[in-house]
Formats: C-alpha cells, sequence, structure tokens
C-alpha cells in the first residue's frame, strides 16, 4: 500500500509535466457520427436514403469529406461531404445507390468521415433483394416502321421475382430520345408527332397474366416521320409500401412503304440515334 500512495501521485506530476504528451486515444475527438436508420433494404437498380448526424466536440468546424467503406463495386453514396459551421449538430440526408448488377445478399458496411488525419466510422447494413419485377418487350427491335394507315402491336412482358409482389400497372406515356435538344431534334413532343396514336388506358399484370398488347396506331393521311419514341410505365408497391416504378424504351416510325429508310438505335438520354442524311 506504501508503494501505491507514492506511484500515484508521481504519475500525476509527469503527466502534468507533459502538456504536450499525445497518447493514442486520449486525443480530443472533432466530430461523432450517428446513423439513421442504420440498417437499409434496397432492390437491385433502386436507391434509398438515411440520416447522417455529425456532432462536432471542442469547437470543431469544417467539412468532413464522407466514403462507404466495404462496399463492393455498384453501390454508391451521395453526397460525399458534410459541412460543419456552427457548434451543434448536423444532419444530412445520405443517398445509397444500389446498381442492379449488385448481387443480392447482405452487406456489412461502414460509412467513414473524415476530416485532416481524424476519421470516425458508423455501421450500416445493407440488405440487397433481387427488383421485384422487369419489363421487357416480346420484339426482335425496339424500334418499328410503319406505314400511315397501318399499326403496330408490341407485347409486354413482366416478370415477376417477388412472390409477395400480386400486381402491377402498366401504362404507356410519350417519351423524347433527344430530350436535351440538338440541331436535328430540338425536342420532341406531341405536336411534332400528328396522326401517331398510342394507348392510353393502363394495364394490370399479374404473375397468373403477366403479359399485355400495346397498339399503335397511325392515320392514313400522315406525314412520314419519326422515331416516335413511347416508354411503357410499370408501377406497384413492395410489401413494405414503397412505391415501384420500371420504364421499357419503344419507337416506331410512321413512313412512306416506297420511302423507307432504316434506323438505327443509339444513346441519348439512355437510347441512342443515329439519324441517316
Amino acid at each position: 500500500m506504501g508503494k501505491t500512495k507514492v506511484l500515484l501521485p508521481l504519475a500525476a506530476l509527469l503527466l502534468a509535466a507533459c502538456g504536450n504528451l499525445s497518447l493514442p486515444g486520449l486525443q480530443p475527438k472533432p466530430f461523432t457520427l450517428a446513423l439513421n436508420p442504420a440498417s437499409l433494404s434496397i432492390a437491385q437498380g433502386s436507391s434509398d436514403t438515411t440520416t447522417l448526424t455529425v456532432t462536432p466536440q471542442n469547437g470543431f468546424t469544417g467539412t468532413v469529406s464522407l466514403s462507404l467503406v466495404g462496399a463492393p463495386s455498384g453501390i454508391t453514396l451521395t453526397p460525399t461531404g458534410v459541412t460543419v459551421s456552427g457548434s451543434g449538430p448536423v444532419t444530412q440526408a445520405l443517398t445509397v445507390s444500389v446498381d442492379k448488377s449488385v448481387a443480392p445478399g447482405t452487406y456489412a458496411l461502414k460509412v467513414r468521415g473524415t476530416a485532416g488525419s481524424y476519421a470516425q466510422e458508423a455501421n450500416l447494413t445493407l440488405s440487397v433483394t433481387p427488383t421485384p419485377f422487369t419489363l421487357a418487350l416480346d420484339l426482335s427491335s425496339p424500334l418499328q416502321i410503319v406505314a400511315p394507315g397501318g399499326q403496330v402491336q408490341v407485347p409486354v412482358r413482366a416478370t415477376f421475382n417477388d412472390s409477395r409482389v400480386a400486381s402491377l400497372t402498366l401504362t404507356v406515356r410519350l417519351a423524347d430520345p433527344c430530350a436535351k435538344g440538338t440541331s436535328n431534334c430540338p425536342g420532341w413532343d406531341a405536336s411534332r408527332y400528328p396522326g401517331v396514336a398510342h394507348p392510353t388506358g393502363s394495364f394490370a399484370l399479374t404473375p397468373a397474366s403477366p403479359t399485355a398488347t400495346l397498339t399503335f396506331r397511325v392515320d392514313p393521311g400522315a406525314l412520314s416521320q419519326g422515331p416516335s419514341s413511347t416508354s411503357s410505365s410499370s408501377r406497384g408497391r413492395t410489401p413494405r409500401g414503397r412505391r415501384w416504378r420500371r420504364w421499357c424504351p419503344s419507337t416506331s416510325r410512321s413512313s412512306d412503304p416506297g420511302n423507307a429508310r432504316e434506323w438505327t438505335p443509339g444513346t441519348s438520354g439512355g437510347t441512342t440515334w443515329a439519324f441517316p442524311g
């Protein structure tokens, strides 16, 4: 006991004399991180959000750089930074995106915040699930050439990957193959394709009845034009109530039967077009 009473005061004097001594684990933390929720379930090809709270300590202000640790290719985090300018906690919504190529499974990830030489991490459990359903056109090519007075039927098939999804609703909307606009294609709306009629109703698809046929008609007096681009939209809900929407593009072109020209798919806003001269 006598030695203990002597050693403790000596240790206290030593630490007091070495005011600049920096020991691992004893450095003040400039900030802490917390996630809510700390677990996400995201289907392939989709995204979800969690809220990050950065709590500054010891007068810290500045930018905290964010990264996702342990994530395979195809899983991304945005934004990649958050700014702390005051003494109170800062909240930031983080979006975790999962590419459709990511294999289903559970991933133990970490959101890392870095400022200078200091780094802090918060655990994030990510469950990647299969896409509830997909859409496909039962066509050899998404491009269909239609003569004035004619029509084309486009079969659409849904594949249900989740037995808990009972149905989806399929609708058709007019799409723009060159939404950004160019000198050859200044942007598209319904007035640019008079005489082309597309389905305006909706179709209910189920695992027992997964197909629908969309009919597109061209008036006899319609001028040669195109391509007329449409998207088939499917939407539904997961068992947790999350909304789902998928797009399946198709195109048709009205042309004089004796003056038909070939159109080659290409990319602009998800679809590529090569316009013949």
